[in-house]
């Protein structure tokens, strides 16, 4: 055989084994494009599934309203639920947690189809929200529960030592000293009375809308009247250490008005647009011996659904309201279910607490629930651990446990300032949480916030989840103390879990 009749052989060789070759080698690069276009639809979907998500877990515990927001919002990002190829799932995680999945089922194909029937691509994402912190005690009631005729201090025993926290609400006129403790109702910051408007800046946590309060009524005690009764509203006495405790004869006196709300129906917790009929209460402060150092009944209602019935108030915005008050007024609350099951009763955002106790000095104050295990607690409190006694003060949070926390931070600050700017220090003992609210004759923190963080363990638990904090103060001291305080979880209200 000639070269040349080996050369032709072999150059047919060589274009069979190329075309064999060739086929594969396309495949692989059309492939390759293929992945790279899946990869970028993966994202594109998974982008949707997260904003799905954030969109509608605003809307828990109501899964309807969430379901149909998420997948709204699915649907904005491309991904639109009736297309026989797209699916959105929407699933209910609990009360303050969404799942949503999308699925699409025949992805884009250009050239693996030669291989490929057919390629599914899912992405999902979990979305929750920080609920809100509940503060207060633990029952149907809030503020001391003293026994009616009894408006002396909050003692150790005795016939009017009464049961609760330790403290009572508290809400000040508008030009009531800020300095006093209470931070919210109050407009002036540096001085009082019926010009400090004119000279200071008003206080930038001022809010005329006044304190909200939640009647959390469970599935039981729906269709059963609750009795809501406030004690001492009248508030007109002004000597001693009396729960009213500011102001004289003369002063320009604070009147306020009790609302109840009806539920939303979706448990969230600020509707305040529905008032219940004659559950609007004003009282003033003049002298009622029916309401002096008694329960007073602001309404009984019947509630139709398990939720949260927004209690709310305030000192200014009604008929009658003394916009120059300078009194401050303490009072405490309860509600009484008929039936069996009794609701709950704490504070929204804002605690305005008021003890006069000469011996109690542990205060519950906030529910915080496991959910939030691994996350940081922000104590928020406002003109903290103050007295006009001399001595060493210090303060420690407890958890549920009646134990002192690990260490902690903190920092402090006036109403006007940044709290951002401000340097956080570490706890003022090195093995667990405290911080000193008092040396000598000086209050560390009068008339000023004070933060304090700590972290949550990871294995945090708890059945009965209320934590406390626990004041030491000198042996024969009389603790009293005005103050204002708000719980905060830190990080983003809405966040991406998964």
């Amino acid at each position: 055989m000639t070269w040349w009749q080996r050369f032709r052989e072999e150059r047919g060789y060589a274009v069979i084994m190329t075309s064999l070759v060739l086929v594969p080698l396309m495949g692989f690069a059309g492939f390759a494009v293929d992945v790279g276009a899946w990869y970028a639809r993966a994202s594109a979907i998974q982008r949707a599934a997260d904003a799905a998500a954030l969109a509608g877990v605003v809307w828990q515990p109501d899964f309807a309203s969430a379901e149909a927001a998420a997948i709204a919002e699915a649907r904005r990002n491309g991904f639109d639920n009736a297309d026989p190829n797209i699916t959105v799932t929407v699933t209910d995680e609990g009360d303050n947690q969404l799942l949503v999945q999308i699925i699409d089922a025949d992805a884009d194909m250009f050239f693996s189809g030669l291989f490929l029937d057919q390629v599914q691509i899912g992405r999902q994402a979990v979305a929750e929200y920080n609920e809100p912190v509940a503060l207060g005690a633990p029952g149907n009631s809030i503020g001391h529960q003293m026994p009616a005729g009894c408006d002396d201090i909050i003692g150790a025993a005795g016939s009017c030592a009464g049961s609760g926290p330790g403290w009572f609400l508290d809400a000040g006129g508008p030009r009531s000293p800020h300095i006093g403790g209470e931070a919210i109702t109050t407009q002036c910051l540096v001085s009082w009375g019926a010009n400090c408007l004119n000279s200071n800046p008003i206080n930038p946590n001022y809010d005329a809308s006044g304190y909200v309060f939640a009647i959390d009524v469970p599935e039981p005690a729906v269709g059963n009247p609750i009795t809501v009764q406030i004690f001492d509203p009248s508030h007109y006495a002004w000597s001693g250490k009396e729960i009213p405790h500011w102001g004289s004869s003369s002063a320009v006196r604070t009147w306020l008005e009790f609302s109840i709300f009806e539920a939303d129906g979706v448990g969230l917790t600020t509707p305040e647009t529905r008032p219940i009929g004659g559950c609007t209460k004003i009282f003033d402060p003049a002298a009622d011996p029916g309401e002096n150092a008694q329960w007073a009944t602001l309404c009984t209602f019947t509630p139709t659904v398990a939720d949260i019935y927004p209690l709310r108030v305030r000192v200014q915005g009604f008929a009658g309201a003394e916009d120059l008050a300078i009194t401050q007024d303490g009072f405490s609350m309860r509600a009484i279910s008929a039936g069996a099951s009794q609701p709950s009763f704490y504070a929204l955002e804002y605690l305005p607490m008021l003890s006069n106790a000469e011996a109690t000095t542990t205060f519950t104050f906030a529910e915080i629930a496991d959910v939030h295990a691994g996350k940081t607690i922000r104590m928020r409190l406002f003109d903290a651990g103050d007295s006009n006694q001399s001595g060493t003060f210090t303060m420690r949070p407890l958890d549920p446990n009646g134990q002192p926390v690990g260490t902690c931070r903190y920092r402090s600050y006036f109403a006007h300032q940044d709290p951002a700017a401000q340097t956080w220090r570490n706890s003022d003992s090195g093995s667990q949480c405290e911080v000193i609210t008092r040396t000598g004759s000086t209050s560390l923190y009068n008339d000023k916030w004070l933060d304090i963080e700590i972290d949550i363990p990871a294995n945090y638990t708890c059945t009965s989840c209320w934590w406390s904090v626990d004041y030491s103060i000198p042996a024969g001291v009389a603790f009293y103390e005005r103050t204002t305080w708000t719980v905060l979880i830190v990080g983003d209200p809405v966040r991406l879990v998964e």
